[in-house]
């Protein structure tokens, strides 16, 4: 994490902070376009790294958005009330083959929701008992990284 918030530093992003051991990122910066600020670290992590990293840039306002909605009423409810409800962070909102695609890992265990850049997944179970991997999820949707919304919560905490 030392390496990745100093990556971030020399990119001349301010305030940098890693919370939690996940790549999770925290920084101010004068640009505007997400999408230049995006290619910027990618960049940037392929040259330090050797391999691509895609990354998933989302403001304190649109991480409150994600925390406020609740999909749980759209989707059918849960058998037990040991379930796991994460977010799928995309890149753009998905097309319709795309949604498709997840709609082919619906089970009685797992279930979606999409809205705008994100797909919330519901796991009725323990996530060791899931039958979708977050493999599965990429290769429906496209790139993604996976959150819980524990995690999504202490992010916009420590903001």
């Amino acid at each position: 994490m030392d390496r990745l918030r100093d990556l971030f530093t020399a990119l001349g992003f301010g305030d940098v902070r890693t919370i939690i051991a996940s790549g999770n990122v925290l920084f101010t910066t004068s640009q505007r376009s997400a999408a230049r600020i995006e290619r910027t670290i990618e960049q940037a992590l392929r040259s330090a790294l050797g391999y691509e990293v895609t990354t998933f840039l989302r403001t304190r306002e649109e991480l409150e958005a994600i925390l406020a909605f609740d999909p749980l009423p759209l989707l059918p409810p849960p058998p037990q009330a040991d379930g796991v409800l994460s977010v799928a962070f995309l890149k753009a909102p998905p097309s319709a083959a795309a949604a498709a695609g997840l709609d082919m890992l619906r089970s009685p265990v797992d279930d979606f929701h999409v809205r705008g850049r994100e797909a919330w997944w519901l796991r009725r179970t323990r996530t060791s008992q899931s039958l979708v991997l977050g493999s599965m999820l990429e290769k429906a949707l496209g790139p993604a990284t996976v959150r819980n919304l524990t995690t999504v919560e202490r992010v916009v905490r420590a903001m």
